[in-house]
C-alpha cells in the first residue's frame, strides 16, 4: 500500500543554498528526494523499527554547517479485506526540526527477561535416539522518553513483547573411530506471541547438527530454523548459523575457550537461549526478529574457585549491519558436574548502532540449573 507522501523539515540560515540527506537507504520500495525533501512510494517489505538521520548542510566549502534530527522507520504488515498480505503503514514519530545544529536527544530504556525448564526423557547416548521436552517464556519492554523543548518535539513511546513456547526436542550421537562424534538433532516448537508486535499462535521447527573432535577440542555446530506457520500471517522467520569452538579441555571447564558465530537471517536458536542475541534485543520489540548477517565471537579462560567451582572470566565481540557489541563477563559453575550443577553468568554490554554514534549499556545476568 503507498503511504501519503512525507515532507520533511526545511532548515533556515546558513551560508548560500542548503543539501539534505537522508541515510541509512530507505526501506526496500521508498524513495527520498533531496530536491523536495519528500520521503514516498510504496513499501515492498516490511522492516522493524530502524534509526535514520535527516541532514541539512550549508554550501560554505571551508567549515560548512550543518543540523539534523534522527527518526525510526517501521514497516508493518498490513491486511486487506479478504486477509491477502500487503505492505505499507510505514511510521515516523511526531517531531520536529531542531534548530543551530542541534539535535533532539532522548533516554531510551530496555529490559528483557527469559526463563524456561528442559527435562531429557531420553538420553542421546551413542547408537540411540534422545528426546527432550522445554517449556519457556521470553519477555522484552521498551521505552522512549518523551522531549518538548525549543529544539523539537519527540512522543514518548512504550512497548512490549512476549512469547510463551513449548517444544520437543529429538538427536542422536554417532562416534566415529572413538574421536569423532555427530549429533543431529531436530526441534519442533508451538509457540504463542502476545504484546505490541505481531500477535497469534504458531509452529516453528529447527534442526541442528554438531560435529566435534573429541581428541583435539574443535567442534563445529550448523542449525537452520524457519516458522512454519503463524496466525499472523504476515509474519516470517528463517535463519542459519554456524558455531566453531575450540575448547582443549572439553571434559572440564577449566582452562581456555574460544568461539565464533557467524550467522545469516534470524535468530537460529529458540526458547531462551534466543535472548542473548543482538537480534533478539533489537528486534523482539519492534515485531519479529531482524534479518542480516552477523559474526560473533568469545574468548574466556576458566579458573578454579576453590575446590568445587570454576570461574571463567570472558570477553565478548559481535557486529552486524546494525552495529557492535562489546561484552565483559564472568561466568561461575561447577567443577564437577553432577546430579545437580548449575550455570551462573553476568555480563556488562555495551551496544553501538550502526544508524548513529550513539551507545547504549546495560546488563545480562543468566542463571542455568540442572537435577
Amino acid at each position: 500500500m503507498e503511504i501519503a507522501p512525507l515532507t520533511l523539515p526545511q532548515a533556515t540560515g546558513g551560508d548560500g543554498a542548503l543539501r539534505y540527506a537522508l541515510s541509512p537507504t530507505p526501506p526496500a520500495g521508498l524513495d527520498f528526494d533531496a530536491e523536495t525533501r519528500t520521503l514516498s512510494g510504496t513499501p515492498t517489505a516490511t522492516q522493524a523499527a530502524k534509526t535514520y538521520t535527516y541532514t541539512a548542510t550549508d554550501a560554505d566549502a571551508v567549515d560548512p554547517d550543518s543540523a539534523s534530527l534522527t527518526f525510526t522507520i517501521e514497516v508493518g504488515a498490513a491486511e486487506t479485506a479478504d486477509r491477502t498480505p500487503t505492505f505499507g503503514d510505514a511510521a515516523v514519530p511526531d517531531q520536529t526540526t531542531p534548530g543551530e545544529g542541534t539535535a533532539l536527544a532522548s533516554g531510551l530504556a530496555m529490559a528483557m527477561t527469559a526463563g524456561g525448564v528442559r527435562s531429557d526423557l531420553a538420553d542421546s547416548m551413542v547408537g540411540g535416539f534422545g528426546l527432550a521436552f522445554k517449556a519457556d517464556a521470553l519477555w522484552v519492554g521498551t521505552g522512549i522518553d518523551g522531549v518538548d523543548g525549543l529544539e523539537g518535539r519527540l512522543a514518548a513511546t512504550a512497548a512490549a513483547v512476549t512469547r510463551y513456547r513449548t517444544a520437543l526436542e529429538t538427536s542422536r550421537g554417532y562416534r566415529f573411530k572413538q574421536r569423532l562424534s555427530i549429533q543431529p538433532s531436530l526441534e519442533v516448537g508451538l509457540r504463542r506471541d502476545g504484546g505490541d508486535a505481531e500477535t497469534g499462535a504458531g509452529m516453528d521447527i529447527s534442526g541442528g547438527l554438531i560435529v566435534s573432535d573429541t581428541l583435539g577440542g574443535l567442534s563445529a555446530e550448523i542449525r537452520m530454523g524457519t516458522l512454519l506457520a503463524h496466525q499472523d500471517e504476515g509474519f516470517r522467520e528463517r535463519s542459519v548459523s554456524a558455531a566453531f569452538s575450540f575448547d582443549p579441555t572439553r571434559q572440564s571447564p577449566l582452562g581456555f575457550l574460544a568461539k565464533v558465530t557467524p550467522s545469516w537471517g534470524g535468530q537460529a536458536a529458540r526458547g531462551a537461549e534466543a535472548l542473548w542475541g543482538r537480534d533478539t534485543m533489537a528486534g523482539m520489540a519492534h515485531g519479529g526478529m531482524l534479518g542480516g548477517n552477523r559474526l560473533e565471537a568469545e574468548l574466556g579462560y576458566g579458573l578454579a574457585v576453590g575446590s568445587r567451582l570454576v570461574g571463567t572470566p570472558r570477553f565478548g565481540f559481535a557486529t552486524s549491519e546494525y552495529g557492535r557489541d562489546y561484552r565483559l563477563g564472568y561466568g561461575l559453575t561447577v567443577l564437577q558436574v553432577g546430579a545437580t550443577s548449575f550455570d551462573l553468568g553476568v555480563d556488562a554490554q555495551r551496544r553501538e548502532s550502526a544508524g548513529h554514534g550513539d551507545a547504549e549499556n546495560g546488563v545480562l545476568a543468566r542463571l542455568a540449573a540442572r537435577w
